[in-house]
Parts: C-alpha cells; structure tokens; sequence
C-alpha cells in the first residue's frame, strides 16, 4: 500500500493501448516543437473540475496481485484527491494541494503529511518534481515537465521528443490525434515507463485517456506496475476534498 501511495503523489506521463497513432509504416509531417505542444492542447480535455472512478490493478514489488477501485478528484490548479478502496473498505486516501500533501494508510493507521517541498526522498521515485500541476497533468494525459526546448524526431506514426531539461527521459506522442501516449526514462538501474491510451470523445469533441499503466523499478528484475482503468468521467460544479488525520495515525514509514 504503501509503494502505491507514492506511486499516486509522483506520477508522471507517458504507445498507446488504442487511439491516438498514425499510419505506422509512414513519417508524419515535419512538425516543431511549439506546433506539436499546440495541437496537444487542441487535442486533449482538460475539465476544470473532474471525477474519475475505476478499476485498479497493481502487481509486482513484493505485492503479488493486487485489485481495487479507485475515485480521484481534480480541481484545476488547487487539488488532486484520490481514494482507493478494497471489497467496499477504504484502504488509503490522500489529498495534494499547491502546498502540501497528505497521505493516509488506514489499513496501518500511518499518515505522510509534509509540504511540497519537504517530501522525504523516499517519495520521489520518478526524476520530475513532485508538484500538483505535475500530478494533474500525468492523470490527464498531458506533457509533464517543460518540453518547450525539445528536440523533436519524426518516427513511423509517431513522434519522440527529448530534452537536456529532463535528462535520460523521453516522451511519445501519438499523430491522430496529438497526444501523449508514452513516456519513459532509464537512469543506471532506474527505470520508469507510463502508458496512455483508450482516448475516448468528450462532449467539446477533445479526447481524454481512459487507460494508464505505470511501471517503476529501481532493483533488476523487480518491477511494480500499475494499471488503472477509468470506468466513468464526470464534471462536476463543485466537489469535496475530505481529509482529516485520526489523532492514533503514526507517521509512515517509507
């Protein structure tokens, strides 16, 4: 549980499960780097507030094979709250502002609650910083990071982008449409990969990905890999964020 916890704070983006390529055995057009980020945004749903329920799978890293359903909550530049639960129980929540970031493990009654900026290291587990517009944008499909000084490679049916800005990273962008569809990175035994795909039409025509599979593994051969499977997207006027700490939680041992 709590590898996962972590693993939903640092999240990052991100071929594509279906969707969102291009003829395979053919170069797209010649595209910079400020004109693929554009069509990106032309592309991708944003909502300003969001509810996302679905199905969650995590293997690997010592767990075995793990189901739960999940609900994560999203309010554009102020909250990521997420929710995972296990045969109807609550096995963990947590709520990342600008700011700061709790964590709660109920099912061994510890809690993470720090700033942003005084995250232990033990948390940061992929080579982005652990940020609420970071978060937002890997569970919404879009570029994390800055990729404005990318250089851009033209590949049958897609393209690669890579930049000094985020060394040993890379990121795929799937032609019809633009999007995000695969991100990855390899740092001596560190390895990194996050899936996008299954873009469904939303109602302004834009495309969201119902489908993400992170995988994270710094020790060869030992390799935890989460899938989450959106079942349903919502928007909503007004959601709530609740969190509060049981006074009996003990700080979590990462």
């Amino acid at each position: 549980m709590r590898i996962l916890l972590c693993l939903l704070l640092c999240s990052s983006v991100l071929a594509c499960k279906r969707g969102a390529t291009g003829d395979a055995s053919k170069l797209p057009p010649k595209r910079s780097v400020d004109r693929l980020l554009a069509e990106i945004e032309k592309s991708l749903y944003e909502p300003e507030v969001a509810e996302m329920k679905g199905d969650m799978r995590i293997q690997g890293g010592g767990l075995g094979s793990i189901k739960l359903s999940a609900t994560i909550r999203t309010q554009k530049d102020e909250a990521f709250w997420f929710s995972l639960r296990k045969f109807g129980f609550e096995g963990g929540r947590g709520l990342v502002t600008k700011d700061s970031a709790i964590v709660l493990n109920r099912l061994e009654r510890e809690v993470l609650q720090a700033s942003i900026n005084d995250l232990p290291e033990e948390a940061k587990l992929l080579p982005i910083d652990i940020s609420l517009a970071n978060l937002m944008a890997a569970f919404g499909g879009q570029p994390i990071g800055d990729w404005l000084n990318a250089e851009v490679e033209r590949l049958p049916g897609q393209y690669k982008l890579v930049t000094d800005d985020l060394a040993n990273a890379e990121l795929t962008l799937g032609t019809t449409p633009t999007v995000p569809v695969r991100w990855q990175y390899q740092e001596d035994e560190k390895f990194g990969e996050v899936l996008f795909g299954d873009f469904k039409t939303q109602a302004d025509g834009k495309v969201f990905p119902y489908f993400r599979s992170l995988s994270f593994s710094d020790t060869p051969g030992d390799t935890t890999r989460v899938v989450f499977t959106l079942t349903s997207l919502t928007s909503h006027e007004a959601l709530k964020f609740p969190i509060s700490i049981p006074a009996s939680y003990k700080p979590m041992q990462l």
